[in-house]
């Protein structure tokens, strides 16, 4: 005997979710762009990618590696026994929707079919019990949605799911009872219940399962917040927020070069905010900006850390390459003419200490203005090199133009390069420090500066690298520059899980389901495997035929009568 009965809505409070940058809030068109130092934006094209993907690997999970225990209980009217469970499971149409730090995302069209059998013992007289079988199914797609928060405040990005909840009409979700037994006498509404009332916040803590084993394999510890610089003594500050524009997704990080010890902050803010079409409109499904802000904590760090980066260079650590005029030896012609007494000390070699005393950078929509104010100390070492002897100082001044490059993609790395465009530096003084002498010739100094400038700006140039999963395949490399800020990107491949493909067509379905031609090459998703494809929307269990509204079996029952099922409904 086969008999329906009941729908259900659950809701049951989680922890931890998925894949953190699928989620966001959204940006209300008269709000501003927040001042960061760097943004990545992932436009919406690449977050239904990215979210197709989470939604094949979690369904996926819950389809191969179903180990649900058996649940017994007693509801006060009738004990049970619950076992054998199956389970198939389709997400699509991923949404967003929130307010930093809460925010809210899922997916619209979730479907889902749980068989299992049961035992079942009314408390009446003669207890009497029977068995059978319970299908669950969605009659119409459900929505499947997660409250959470994405935290930026700790050592490393932290994604946790405060709340899931599947909402639902009455009559989206069918429960079908199959009792087995030659006499069948408890009313089908009471094994309904019981399901209900057992079974459904297993159901959703199941998935809550999938979800947090994606957050931890995912996010979770995975993307620290700051990034350390050893070679420079600094760290680059990455916490921040998020926010949505035109429902594109951008993460807005502090961006800040900071010393890596000491606790120094720079003390100044972020000032430059890129105008809303960077964020709403990117060129690229992958794009980040890079704002003045981190150009000029460079330039602070510069000169706070290690009293302005104080570097001292002997001759032997010259590249073979460097030009004569530049040569560390009191033998070169250029200190000899310029400064008094060097002569005095024959065959000598030098060391140089530079010093910034202070630096700042730009970016401009033809690419970035870099000026550097530097001290240079030079001395005379003794034939052994151990010590040395002040011999002059010279004060400049230096500005280079560069010419920001699109970007290139080196092993799934996006890397901006620059070109030097124009360069000017000038001596603003010096001073003689040999004993007895004090005369210093600028003007050939400036001389020289103005013939090595090219070779300078081209040891300055920067390079910035951004690695990327392999998960991405990138192309078509894009680059914007603007007044205080340059967006670089590329277009972006994701790569799928396994998953059943529909005969070429771009529907995707989960392992463990059939992808279904409804006419028209419109496909959806079965949930069920090796399923029979009714063609009007819904499908069929392996074995049973397409019959009007339900599915009937040909192998006959207890009751010499073929068995039937409902129909299942497909995600589009």
């Amino acid at each position: 005997r086969c008999r329906t009965g009941g729908t259900m809505r659950a809701t049951s409070a989680i922890s931890s979710l998925v894949f953190g940058l699928l989620v966001l809030a959204p940006l209300a068109a008269s709000q501003t762009i927040p001042p960061k130092g760097v943004y990545a934006v992932l436009r919406n094209d690449l977050i239904q990618q990215m979210a197709q993907s989470l939604a094949l690997t979690i369904a996926d999970s819950a389809n191969t590696n179903t180990n649900i225990p058996n649940y017994n209980g007693d509801n006060g009217k009738v004990s049970y026994t619950l076992s054998n469970f199956k389970f198939t499971l389709d997400l699509e149409n991923y949404y967003f929707n929130a307010l930093s730090p809460t925010y809210t995302f899922g997916w619209q069209s979730t479907g889902f079919v749980l068989t299992f059998n049961y035992h079942m013992c009314l408390h009446v007289i003669f207890h009497p019990c029977e068995s059978g079988y319970v299908q669950i199914t969605t009659v119409k797609v459900v929505n499947l949605q997660v409250d959470a928060s994405l935290d930026f405040s700790g050592a490393a990005i932290n994604f946790l799911a405060q709340n899931v909840q599947l909402l639902f009409n009455q009559g989206d979700i069918n429960v079908f009872v199959h009792c087995s037994n030659a006499i069948c006498v408890i009313p089908p509404s009471d094994i309904a219940n019981a399901v209900a009332q057992s079974f459904v916040p297993s159901f959703v803590g199941g998935i809550k399962t999938s979800i947090n084993t994606a957050a931890n394999q995912y996010i979770n510890g995975h993307y620290p917040t700051s990034f350390p610089l050893a070679s420079l003594n600094l760290e680059l500050a990455m916490d921040g927020t998020y926010f949505e524009s035109n429902g594109n997704l951008v993460l807005a990080f502090d961006g800040k070069l900071t010393p890596q010890s000491g606790g120094l902050q720079p003390p100044f803010q972020p000032t430059v905010s890129p105008p809303v079409s960077v964020f709403a409109s990117p060129a690229s499904a992958m794009t980040f900006v890079i704002t003045d802000y981190l150009l000029d904590t460079a330039a602070w760090a510069a000169v706070t850390v290690n009293n302005g980066f104080i570097t001292t260079i002997t001759n032997n650590q010259l590249p073979p390459s460097i030009p004569s005029v530049l040569a560390l030896t009191t033998n070169n012609l250029l200190f000899l003419s310029a400064v008094d007494g060097m002569y005095k000390y024959p065959g000598r070699n030098m060391s140089v200490t530079l010093s910034v005393i202070n630096a700042t950078a730009d970016f401009t929509p033809s690419g970035t203005v870099v000026s550097i104010d530097l001290e240079t100390d030079y001395a005379i070492l003794n034939a052994t090199g151990a010590s040395s002897m002040p011999a002059f100082k010279l004060l400049s001044s230096l500005i280079f133009v560069q010419s920001l490059q699109p970007p290139t993609i080196v092993n799934n790395a996006l890397v901006l390069n620059a070109s030097l465009g124009q360069w000017k530096g000038v001596i603003l003084g010096g001073s003689n420090l040999l004993p007895g002498e004090s005369q210093l010739e600028l003007n050939v100094f400036q001389d020289a500066l103005n013939d090595v400038l090219p070779l300078i700006g081209t040891r300055i140039l920067p390079q910035i690298s951004v690695p990327l999963p392999t998960t991405f395949s990138l192309t078509q490399p894009t680059i914007q520059n603007g007044a205080g800020y340059t967006a670089f990107g590329a277009a972006v491949t994701y790569t799928m899980p396994n998953h059943v493909s529909c005969n070429g067509s771009p529907k995707l379905c989960p392992l463990g389901t059939t992808c279904c031609n409804n006419g028209g090459n419109n496909f959806g998703c079965c949930p069920l495997a090796n399923a029979v494809c009714c063609g009007n929307g819904s499908c069929c269990p392996p074995g049973s035929r397409c019959a009007g509204n339900v599915c009937q079996f040909a192998a006959q029952g207890k009751h010499g009568k073929s068995e039937y099922t409902l129909p299942i409904h497909m995600l589009q």
